[in-house]
């Protein structure tokens, strides 16, 4: 089980960044957003995802924002099946619906601040080694621009999904850092290395982070960026859908990873991959 951080205790920030250097995740309490707020999203926005005119809102191919329906979510790339999801994805300045609009806006920029916080934290409760490559502090490269939160919608289960489909399958986040308000259900298991698939158990007033592919590049793979997936669900809660709103913290695509790779250089390999292996199956 994943130690709960407190980040209004003098000890919160570097107890995060102390689990997330042993296994890629953190739990975190106490960071100045209300479990309240986080239930009125999710209200909005399942009203979104069962009664509004998604159709309207389907994803720009080029940008990548707006509504993605289960027939067109995205495939982890070693899975048979696609995710039983459907999503919507918000970047800063592009399109979102009108009631949800302000809610969202306002836990963006909240996350988006203890994102900041986070890295910061990282940097300086983690040994000066793993920060060699950076010109300036971590937080800073940071790009709010190229951050986007994706509202996540799992339906029930009809009973009737392909025998290999789940929520999310096995994967890891390409990004810097991935904060994950609690969910309205639990099903979020990882798998850190020589370890066994571990259910993390949340509270309402909860928010999980992890670290991504990124950072773990910029850390000459210091960092664990770990597989991650969420199940599905059994008895009575299979007919119950799950709403999550995870927060993916990307860097200025001009930041130097590695020798080999820019962040924007490292999106398009990854985005690639993906596209290919969904290709494929298809």
């Amino acid at each position: 089980m994943l130690p709960i951080a407190d980040l209004q205790s003098a000890e919160g920030f570097g107890q995060v960044a102390a689990s997330l250097q042993t296994s890629g995740f953190a739990v975190m309490v106490g960071h100045g957003i209300e479990a309240r707020a986080f239930q009125q999203l999710y209200e909005s926005w399942n009203q979104f995802f069962t009664k509004a005119d998604k159709k309207s809102f389907t994803a720009d191919s080029t940008s990548q924002s707006g509504y993605f329906s289960i027939q067109n979510a995205e495939r982890a790339v070693a899975a048979k099946e696609q995710d039983l999801k459907e999503y919507f994805q918000y970047w800063p300045g592009t399109t979102i619906p009108t009631p949800q609009k302000q809610l969202t806006l306002q836990i963006y920029d909240q996350m988006f601040d203890i994102a900041q916080r986070i890295l910061t934290a990282l940097q300086d409760h983690l040994p000066a080694r793993m920060w060699t490559r950076l010109e300036s502090p971590l937080a800073e490269c940071l790009s709010r621009e190229d951050t986007m939160i994706r509202l996540l919608y799992y339906p029930p289960l009809s009973g009737n999904e392909p025998a290999d489909a789940m929520r999310a399958a096995p994967h890891e986040d390409i990004n810097f850092i991935t904060l994950l308000p609690a969910a309205s259900q639990q099903g979020l298991e990882i798998k850190p290395k020589r370890s066994d698939w571990q259910q993390v158990e949340t509270s309402s007033d909860s928010i999980v982070v992890n670290i991504g592919d990124m950072l773990k590049e910029l850390t000459d793979h210091e960092l664990p960026s770990t597989t991650h997936r969420v199940v599905n669900p059994a008895k009575e809660a299979r007919q119950m859908a799950r709403i999550s709103a995870p927060l993916f913290c990307h860097p200025d695509p001009s930041l130097r990873l590695s020798p080999e790779y820019t962040a924007g250089d490292y999106l398009r390999d990854r985005i690639n991959e993906i596209n290919a292996q969904t290709m494929k199956i298809n």
